[in-house]
């Protein structure tokens, strides 16, 4: 989650039920806390959505699928493993 949201300002975790139920009765009763909720479904909104997962998960393929072309192609031109950079890209 860290990764994707800002820890209580997008997102808040707990963890336990106990700690869950606390969270939630603390949101409910403080309106500048409740501005993280907003924040974090504005983010959902605008970076999380399928359309931008597609296309991340589309360029770290092709990323990868170039890697590996360069890879095969300088082995098959016998290129050692320590000079594919230079001879290669």
């Amino acid at each position: 989650m860290h990764t994707l949201f800002e820890p209580n300002r997008e997102a808040v975790t707990w963890r336990s039920a106990d700690e869950c139920v606390a969270m939630i009765d603390c949101y409910l009763t403080d309106d500048g806390k409740r501005k993280a909720s907003k924040a974090g479904q504005d983010r959902t909104l605008s970076s999380h959505i399928f359309r931008r997962r597609v296309a991340d998960i589309l360029q770290f393929v092709t990323l990868r699928t170039s890697r590996a072309a360069v890879r095969r192609s300088c082995t098959r031109r016998g290129v050692a493993k320590g000079q594919r950079a230079a001879a290669c890209l």
